[in-house]
């Protein structure tokens, strides 16, 4: 699958650059790329290998999944995390803008200054949206390809920190608020 497409709406129109999936030139931007993120929960800084088993672990309140989810690969924390087990174990808080908030938090450390090469791959992006096109129906934090419906959350959370470096960079945003419904 090609991840960049460029698309011309309008005859007039200066082309769109769309990052249409996370995967190869692109997997730096998934969640399941690694790269030291830490949770600070109950008192304790936890430090995961991706944003994925950070994001895992900050679902819970369980210490044992959080520690399990220390040691386990990216595709292994979402394995289990769709077990029924793991399900009755969020925490009280578990909202959709909780869950965005978290992510963004957790994306921040990511592409923050001490990341400086995943930060700036993320600033090269340019003005290409960032789609999480994905093939197993993740329609909060992606976009379904199969259905072509979803709310591209974590695009959207990538292009609100790309952004963030833009203006830090003493360059104009290229998008208001996109987290926001």
């Amino acid at each position: 699958m090609n991840q960049l497409a460029t698309i011309q709406t309008y005859k007039n129109q200066a082309p769109c650059h769309l990052i249409m999936a996370f995967r190869e030139d692109y997997s730096f931007l998934s969640n399941h790329y690694e790269c030291r993120i830490t949770l600070e929960e109950e008192g304790r800084t936890w430090t995961y290998k991706s944003t994925e088993n950070a994001y895992m672990a900050w679902k819970v309140v369980d210490s044992n999944l959080r520690a399990k989810l220390q040691t386990v690969s990216p595709r292994v924390a979402k394995d289990i995390s769709k077990s029924d087990a793991f399900q009755n174990m969020h925490r009280a808080d578990y909202t959709d803008v909780n869950r965005v908030i978290a992510m963004l938090k957790f994306n921040r450390q990511k592409y923050s200054a001490t990341n400086p090469e995943l930060r700036q791959k993320l600033f090269n992006t340019g003005h290409a949206t960032l789609i999480e096109g994905t093939t197993w129906n993740d329609k909060f934090f992606g976009l379904c390809l199969k259905t072509g419906t979803g709310h591209n959350y974590l695009g959207r959370i990538l292009m609100t920190i790309r952004d963030e470096l833009r203006v830090e960079e003493g360059l104009s945003p290229l998008h208001g608020d996109l987290l926001t419904n």
